[in-house]
This record gives C-alpha cells, structure tokens and sequence, in this order.
C-alpha cells in the first residue's frame, strides 16, 4: 500500500503538472476555451501513412527533414514487421527523439501497439520528453492541441477491440467543445469512394460525417496512392461545393485526403470520380482528368498561418524526386467571428465618445471590432460580448459604419451601425474677433457654441463663407476682404442640416485711417500736384519738372499724423483695377497742408505699367492700419 507521504507527492506533482498547463501521462492540458490560439508564422506540418522500414522510407524521413517540416502527422501503419523499437531507432536516426510525431494508429499496428516495448510505449515517452500533453488513449482516441493545431486522432475499422463503435460519437463531441481555429481528425482506414485503390467500406460513413459537419479537415492513408478531394458538403453523397484552388472550410464544408505514400510501396489507380481535386499514383485510369501516373513516395506538407493571415494555410504533395503533383490553399472560417446585433445600433451625428456592445458568435480574447475596417480599442466580455470605445469623431458626419470583428479565426460579417443627422438647431455663443476696420484684410473668424455638425456653414450676412470643423463647439469661416470693405454691421450664423442659428453680430468699424473723398461717394479728394487740376488724370504730364514725365497726384487725410522719427517713408500706399490687379504706389511727400493744420497731404507718383486702365482704387497703409480705399479716374494713353 502507498503510504500517505507518498500520497501527499504525488497529488502535489500532479497539481504542479496540471498548473503549468501540459501533461506528462494521458490527461487533457488546461486551456481556456476563450483563446483562440494562433500558429506560429509559417508552421509547418508533414502529412503521411504507410511507411516501413528501410532506404525508401528514409528517404521519406530526410525529404520531411529537408523541408524543414516541424511536426509529422503519421496516419497509421508505422511498419510491417511488429518492430516498435526498429520503427523507433528510424525516425529518431534522421528527425532525432525530441522530434515531435504524431501517430494514428494502423491495421498493420495493432499486434505491436499496446505494452512495454509497444508503439505506444514510444509515443508516451516521446510526448512526455517533449512535454507534450494529450487526452485519451494515446494514437487510437485522443486529442492533441499542438501549437494552435487540434488533432482529434480515432481509429474507425481497426481491429482487436480498437475500434469501440463510438469514433463518430467522440470526433462530434471533442470538435463541438474546441474553439480551435484549425481541426485536423485522422484515422487510417477509408471509405471506398473516399480512396482510388482498391479498399472497400472499411470505417463507416458517421466518422467522415462528423469531422465535416465540425469543419475538420480529414487525413487519411491505407491506400498507397496520393488523392485529394475538392471542398465537399456531403462525404457520403460527394456533393461538391467549390473546385477552385482555394478551399472554405466551415461547420459543414471539408475535404479528405490520403497521404499513403510515406516509403512501403506506390500502387495504381483503380476507382475515380468526379469528387477528386487531385490524384498521383503509379497508373491512372485512362482519360481520368486530374490523375498524374508514375507517382512516387512522398509527403503532404500543409503550411499554416501564411501570409501572415493566421486562418489561412499552404498546403502542398512533394514526392523524394523533388516533384510537387500538388498544391492548394486553405481558408479556415470554422471559427470566423459572427456578429449578431450592435447596442446601440444607432446614434445622432455630433455626438460624444460612446460603448459599443457587439453582439455575436465566436469572440476570444483577440478579437477586436472594426469601424470601417479599422480597429478600435476593445474589450472582452465573453465570447458572444465585445464592448468597443468608439470616438466622436467616427459619428461627426450623419450615415452609415460597417462594424466587424477580427479575430485570429477570420473576419466576421458586417453589421451597419447608422449614424443619424443630429436633430437639433445651431447655437452661437461668441465670435473671435468681434470686430475689424473697413478696408481691411481677410482673416479667419472663429465661431463659437452649441451643437456644430461636420456639416455646418458660416454664413455672412445670408450667404455660406468656407468653413472648418473643429468641433461640436467650433467653428472657423474665411472671411474675404470683400465682407469687410465697407462700415457697418454684419449678420453671422451658422446653417445645419435643420435650420440655421441665432445671429452673431459683427462690427465693421470705419478705418482709423481715413482717406479723404466727396461727401456720399467713394470719389477721392485728389489733384495734380502741379497744376492743382482734378482727375481724371494723365498717366504722365509736361507740367511737372520731373525727368520721368510722370504724374504726381495729391491727396488728403485727417487723421493721418506720422510719429516722431517717421517720415514718408514709413507709408505705403497701393492701387488696385476692376480686375484685382494690384501696383505699389510710390509716395514722395507726406506733410502738413498749408493754412489747415488738421489735414494731411500725400503725394504718390502714378505706376509706370498702367496700360489702358480708366480707374484705380487708392488706399495707404501705416504702422498697422489700413485706410479706406478710394476711387480716382484716369486718361488712358491716347486719350
């Protein structure tokens, strides 16, 4: 009898053992069935039956090596002689004892399996080695879930009390409880019509049934021949859903294959069908469309997590000639998110930052929603909850978001979140500035209030001026110089979608410098400088002294006083035609007049590129101030 001490160890390894989430007997590893777990990049994993003892076999071996393959997934008949330990000394002479292998057990293994020195035995001490766990009776019921891969492993037809008549019953069981984002189930024997040789019914249709309806995908051997079938929806019936290179795998949609090449021997093709995507073997059935003769021993190599899409896989049949007589590709949505329903599943435009709940199927801790493809920050809830932080600026605009979810098993389905106009009116509280002088520059004029849309339009004195958004409370309109060219009061306010806003005021105050100009008109008070004459004038004259010949013009303003160390050269004075064309004006005097101290004469010099322009605009500009502008006329050339 164990004494208690001996009791007390061993419950305390065991514990320790389970912790550490592998076990190192037939126990199943703790997961948590939340995690969908993603394959390394580029994983790896050789697919083969069949295999023996000897060169042809090595060759096999070293073509798995070769091919950097990081796992083998052996479906059944190891070796023909009952020679565990034979079998054993020649895998670890070319893939070593730490190298992870996979095993189902096969017709041609059952006298040699169980015991001490059996192929079993082996397999334990392998997988104990490697730490390695598993649940079930290791190689004929059991499971594995090795680097994001979930072997579900039976053994359907084999003898001596192998088979125990519930495969089909444990295969829909482990796949219905696994959250696995790839499902591989193997057996050794086949259904006739799922090989090319010449098997009979030997499994039983509910095993195939069963790993289809979980979306599992079937590795076979027995037949010593290379076939693929395309993506079906019925094993038994062989109904096919698609031929294309790329196959589907959902709960109901899956392929079989038999990789029985692995170094006994290469048999012909006997039967066909329209099922198969692909066959190799050493004849072919005259006329067969996708049978490729003198086959040879080989690997199927299936590639998982490619493209850096972790539900996508490679897979391809290279043979130890260097010849690939297949290759396809792989899409797993067996575990493809699914959403159900959005709370809310709509909002007003405008508003703040809210929580979106997403309702659905297959959620795990990385999945995370999408608005408009692009991830937002997320939160699990359960694997039928997510709850996303959605920000206001991804409901500024009324209209339509595609929410998904990504998830290391694919993407989900689309639900449309919709984002109503916001039904309320505009309000403004205050503009910046208030205020500008007539005849003064555009500017930028911020508003500011209530319940601003992406929408929204400043509109000055009823018409729209260009506007930005900056938030719910702000707004910025480009105001032209134009808007401001003339003194008094402007009306500014802010049109939505459902209707305009209270009125802003805004002041033109007259310039604080002023030009001179006859009452009630824009008309500048202006004469030549020499002969005191009003215009229109000459663009040149014989009056003045000058060598240019050209046209000094004298005008006045009443508040213009230059400040102490200032002289004319501290004003500048510009013109402007009917087409916006603007020419510096040169100034050469600015004094007091005589007799009327209050009022300020300035003289500029007419530009020489005039051309046949009849008006210009005047106006000066000092230390920051701008004057109004002013009309004079002119005598184009030859007038």
């Amino acid at each position: 009898m164990r004494s208690s001490k001996t009791l007390g160890w061993f419950t305390y390894i065991l514990l320790a053992v389970t912790l550490i989430g592998f076990s190192a007997s037939p126990c199943a590893p703790v997961r948590s069935a939340l995690a969908q777990e993603t394959t390394t990049a580029n994983l790896k994993i050789a697919f083969m039956g069949d295999q023996g003892l000897g060169p042809n076999s090595i060759a096999v071996l070293n073509l798995i090596k070769t091919e950097g393959a990081q796992a083998v997934l052996h479906s059944g008949d190891l070796e023909y002689t009952d020679n565990p330990a034979a079998w054993e000394a020649q895998i670890n002479s070319v893939l070593g004892p730490d190298f992870p292998y996979f095993v189902a057990i096969g017709n041609h293994d059952e006298l040699a399996w169980n015991g001490p020195n059996g192929y079993q035995q082996y397999l334990i001490s392998r997988f104990n080695r490697l730490g390695i766990g598993w649940s079930g009776n290791l190689g004929v019921q059991s499971t594995f879930h090795y680097k994001g891969l979930f072997f579900v492993i039976t053994a359907p037809g084999i003898g001596n009390g192998f088979d125990n008549g519930s495969n089909h019953t444990y295969i829909r069981d482990q796949l219905a409880a696994d959250h696995s984002i790839w499902s591989i189930c193997s057996w050794h024997k086949n259904m006739k019509q799922m090989q090319v040789g010449g098997k009979e019914d030997e499994t039983g249709w509910p095993v195939y049934e069963e790993a289809r309806k979980g979306g599992a995908i079937m590795a076979t051997a027995h037949e010593h021949s290379y076939s693929r079938t395309h993506l079906l929806s019925s094993m038994i019936n062989q109904t096919i859903v698609g031929t294309g290179n790329t196959m589907t795998l959902t709960k109901g949609n899956s392929f079989a294959f038999v990789s029985g090449l692995g170094g006994h021997s290469v048999r012909p093709q006997i039967l066909s069908g329209g099922w198969w995507a692909s066959i190799s073997a050493a004849t072919c059935l005259p006329g067969d469309p996708v049978c490729q003769p003198n086959g040879n021993l080989g690997v199927l190599f299936g590639v998982f997590n490619v493209d850096g899409q972790p539900n996508k896989a490679f897979f391809y049949f290279k043979d130890i000639s260097g010849r690939i007589v297949d290759s396809f590709y792989v899409i797993s949505d067996i575990e493809r998110p699914i959403v159900n329903s959005l709370l809310p599943a709509s909002i007003e435009a405008g508003g703040s930052a809210f929580t979106l709940m997403v309702n659905g199927e297959n959620f795990g801790n990385a999945s995370v929603v999408q608005w408009n493809g692009v991830n937002q920050p997320t939160t699990f809830v359960s694997s039928t909850q997510l709850a996303a932080t959605i920000s206001a600026a991804d409901t500024g605009s009324s209209g339509t978001a595609s929410v998904t979810v990504a998830s290391p098993g694919g993407i989900s389905n689309s639900g449309t979140f919709i984002i109503n106009p916001r039904r309320v009116i505009p309000i403004i509280d205050n503009l910046s500035p208030v205020s500008a002088e007539a005849g003064g520059n555009a500017f930028t004029l911020t508003v500011n209030g209530e319940n601003f849309l992406g929408s929204s339009v400043v509109r000055w004195n009823n018409t729209n001026r260009p506007t930005t958004f900056i938030s719910t409370r702000q707004l910025t309109a480009a105001i032209t110089a134009s808007d401001i060219a003339a003194g008094g009061t402007a009306s500014v306010t802010v049109s939505n979608p459902d209707g305009p806003s209270n009125a802003g005021s805004f002041t033109v105050a007259p310039p604080s410098l002023v030009l001179s100009t006859e009452g009630n008109s824009d008309r500048l008070i202006a004469v030549d400088s020499v002969t005191l004459v009003r215009d229109p004038f000459f663009f040149s004259t014989l009056n003045n002294l000058s060598s240019d010949r050209r046209t000094r013009i004298m005008f006045f303003s009443p508040n213009l006083t230059l400040a102490a160390g200032d002289s004319f050269s501290s004003v500048s004075a510009q013109a402007e035609d009917a087409q916006h064309n603007f020419y510096p004006l040169t100034i050469e005097f600015i004094g007091k007049t005589s007799q009327v101290d209050w009022l300020t004469q300035i003289v500029i010099k007419l530009p020489d590129n005039l051309g046949n322009i009849d008006a210009l605009w005047v106006n000066i500009n000092y230390r920051g101030a701008v004057s109004n502008k002013a009309l004079i006329s002119l005598r184009p050339a030859g007038n």
